[in-house]
């Protein structure tokens, strides 16, 4: 294990997942285009990153068939999209002022706002139902001016408008990869504090303050990237739990599996787990269509 001091930083490792993810969320979104296609349900559209531009680009589609409209038009890596309910608006990960921050664009590609403008990093944002606040990852530090922050990644959540950041974990672990429920009421994460990346669930009260929190998942492969199904009762995740299959490495080079393996869902009445998935690709992450 190399030291610390060694270790890429969390922005490296992002962007570098941000150029990992471009392919499987493409494959993700082929499935999600046919299972729309077929149901009925509300088509598109699709919003990917891609590096067709000479750097990371948001761009978005209506559906596989279509020409894709590039979003975002700017010299640093851009990611992280994340529609809206009515898919209106995109918020996506930067870090064209020097770190990574949250950012908000409408569907077109118009109306840039940046939402966050701490020195620490934020990243992976994530909508509430009602469209009114998005739940995302923070690094931000006490400094002099609130022993609310503590430095090491926890779990906010702030209005849309980026006002009003509230953190909802606290632990000198990792917590990251955040949603909400389908209801709002409570937020699924992955976190890294009994020294595994495991899921977890925190209920929100009323007031929005955190509740209630339970570890979901017990496996020694690392569960991560939790989606809440449609009704809340099932979370789909990605998981190493079945360990090193049959899986190709990406590069031909030099083979290291990916820490995704396949995709499984959990039934939260009785905690029951289902594999979904079992081939010789890195599937994931995976969402519901709703």
């Amino acid at each position: 294990m190399p030291a610390a001091s060694h270790q890429p930083s969390r922005r490296a490792r992002w962007t570098a997942g941000v150029l990992l993810l471009t392919a499987l969320a493409l494959s993700v979104a082929a499935i999600v285009d046919s299972q729309q296609a077929g149901s009925g349900a509300r088509r598109g559209p699709i919003a990917f990153v891609s590096s067709s531009a000479g750097n990371p680009e948001i761009f978005s589609a209506a559906t596989l068939d279509s020409e894709p409209e590039r979003l975002t038009r700017d010299a640093s890596t851009d990611g992280s999209p994340a529609w809206s309910a009515d898919g209106s608006r995109l918020a996506f990960v930067s870090d064209r002022d020097g770190d990574l921050e949250i950012y908000l664009i409408d569907a077109d590609g118009s109306g840039l706002e940046q939402l966050t403008s701490d020195p620490a990093e934020d990243l992976f944002p994530a909508w509430s139902p009602d469209q009114q606040q998005l739940v995302f990852v923070s690094e931000r530090d006490a400094g002099e001016s609130s022993r609310d922050y503590d430095g090491n990644a926890e779990i906010y959540v702030m209005n849309i408008d980026g006002t009003q950041p509230r953190r909802l974990t606290q632990h000198p672990a990792t917590d990251t990869m955040p949603s909400f429920s389908s209801k709002g009421d409570r937020v699924a994460f992955t976190s890294l504090r009994d020294n595994d990346y495991e899921i977890y669930l925190l209920e929100l009260n009323a007031d929005g303050r955190p509740g209630r929190l339970e570890r979901l998942t017990h496996s020694p492969g690392r569960d991560m990237h939790p989606r809440f199904s449609p009704d809340d009762q099932w979370i789909i995740f990605t998981s190493e739990r079945g360990r090193l299959n049959d899986e190709l490495p990406l590069t031909q080079v030099v083979f290291q599996p990916q820490p995704y393996g396949e995709i499984h869902a959990m039934r939260l009445s009785d905690r029951q787990v289902v594999r979904l998935t079992h081939n010789k690709w890195e599937d994931g992450p995976a969402d519901w269509v709703k």
